[in-house]
């Protein structure tokens, strides 16, 4: 049998010569996700091959590794959604999911950032110590990239 590079052979599935396996896809959020919200839904699918799925696991890696596993039955694809409210950080998460008779699957890893403290921005300095047309109680905006 002829077969793909390895690359582009399923890179999110287990499989096994017997036809039997589990594909875990992510939906979201995506990978390098940056998000001033410390609320963060993870979402992804869980297609068996040939299988009975058991359950999925949600693995956080942060400060400490947190983890939320549901149990699943049938042999359909499942999707799965988690919200969980995450201090300002850096992480990497995955899912996997396991079935019955076979090993279970994990996806590639993925990244995220939260970041919820909004930047305070002081001028210290105005060319000739002042802004013309700027009065007293006026609002001023500035835009900028970081």
């Amino acid at each position: 049998i002829r077969r793909p590079p390895r690359s582009t052979l399923f890179p999110y599935t287990t499989l096994f010569r017997s036809g039997k396996g589990i594909l875990t896809t992510f939906n979201s959020p995506i990978d390098n996700y940056n998000s001033i919200s410390s609320s963060i839904t993870f979402n992804w699918t869980s297609k068996p091959m040939n299988v009975n799925l058991t359950n999925t696991t949600l693995y956080l890696w942060g400060t400490n590794v947190t983890k939320y596993t549901t149990t699943l039955s049938g042999n359909e694809s499942i999707t799965t959604t988690q919200t969980d409210t995450l201090s300002d950080g850096n992480y990497i998460w995955n899912a996997e999911t396991c079935g019955d008779g076979v090993n279970c699957s994990f996806a590639t890893n993925r990244t995220l950032s939260i970041d919820t403290i909004i930047p305070d921005i002081t001028i210290q300095y105005a060319p000739n110590g002042t802004f013309n047309y700027l009065y007293p109680n006026q609002t001023m905006s500035l835009n900028f990239t970081a």
